[in-house]
């Protein structure tokens, strides 16, 4: 096989490897003898967006090397550890030429101006065309920490609101009344204890966001001094107006209530949702959805717009508090049963 350059170098994060890695990697694989891949540290990556959410070195290099592997190439591949802009590119010789984004095609155009001054060759830039999703939009490591996406391209949001009303069809209420996630077993009457529990799981893995939904579980959290990121309430607690002696406070009653009826998921509503998970994640203020009809439902847009790690907490009518913590799979899981429900 012959080769166009003999040592190409490409440099990345790598988190979350998704279908534009795949094609990125592929392309320097095809043209070089040769190849070096820059595998980013934490000096790099720290002020990307949710950067502590960003996977370990090692799985990186584990699951970038498992991939090389799948295609039969004759190239030579080094991986190494990438802690500047530069990497090897100002000190190796043999080096002819490097891949690129349009994203980070500035840092090629740097590297040549060093190797100038340097008296070396410049690289030859090859620019890999992004790869998009389905929403047209470029599939991106950020996107898919964000909880946007998967690594194929599937936009979650999209999918929620491509309809006017998602309806819940008798046949999938059981599956339902499984718990998504860890239960907090308890009564009622120990509700403090578990809510405890509950904050002091939150403090140790410090999540991006954490979603509550139902009001017994906020005025639980903020019982013992906790504000989620976002609150989902009704002002009902199995199916009865709030009485006044559970002290229970929203921040602000007279904001507007968005409509969800009973065994549905009303778009207008997970639209208002997906603002407020934005609007956290910006100014990082716990914000408020108050619901005109019933929150039950609203577990499954939380879990498909919040960020990666993120934590859903939610109450199961005899068990106690289910804690999620979202995670790509947990993800497909919960599309798996939207793209069950009826649609309007």
């Amino acid at each position: 096989m012959k080769f166009i350059y003999h040592h190409i170098i490409l440099g990345g994060t790598f988190d979350r490897f998704h279908a534009g890695h795949e094609l990125f990697v592929k392309t320097a694989l095809k043209m070089g003898e040769r190849i070096t891949v820059g595998l980013t540290t934490e000096q790099i990556y720290k002020h990307k967006l949710l950067a502590q959410h960003i996977e370990p070195y090692e799985k990186r290099k584990e699951i970038l090397v498992q991939f090389i592997k799948t295609i039969k190439v004759i190239t030579g591949i080094t991986v190494i550890q990438l802690k500047d802009v530069y990497g090897s590119s100002l000190t190796d010789l043999s080096i002819d030429a490097i891949c690129v984004t349009q994203a980070t095609k500035k840092v090629a155009l740097l590297i040549n101006k060093k190797r100038k001054h340097a008296g070396m060759k410049p690289l030859k830039v090859i620019v890999v065309p992004w790869v998009r999703g389905e929403d047209g939009q470029v599939i991106s490591s950020e996107r898919i920490r964000y909880g946007e996406i998967d690594r194929k391209g599937k936009n979650y949001y999209k999918v929620l609101t491509d309809t006017k009303c998602w309806i819940l069809p008798k046949l999938l209420r059981p599956a339902l009344r499984e718990p998504l996630g860890e239960v907090f077993e308890g009564s009622l009457s120990e509700k403090k204890s578990i809510v405890k529990r509950i904050v002091s799981t939150i403090q140790k893995t410090n999540p991006p966001m954490v979603f509550a939904i139902g009001d017994i579980i906020v005025e639980s959290l903020k019982g013992v001094g906790y504000l989620p990121s976002v609150e989902v309430v009704d002002l009902r607690s199995r199916r009865e107006a709030l009485k006044e002696n559970l002290k229970f406070e929203i921040r602000n009653l007279k904001t507007r209530k968005y409509r969800n009826g009973a065994g549905t998921i009303e778009v207008s509503t997970v639209r208002r949702l997906k603002s407020l998970c934005n609007t956290y994640l910006k100014v990082n203020t716990p914000q408020s959805l108050i619901i005109n009809g019933e929150e039950d439902l609203m577990v499954l847009p939380a879990i498909l717009v919040a960020p990666l790690s993120s934590l859903v907490l939610y109450g199961q009518y005899n068990l106690g508090v289910v804690a999620v913590t979202v995670t790509e799979e947990k993800k497909a899981e919960v599309l798996k049963l939207v793209s069950q429900f009826n649609l309007l």
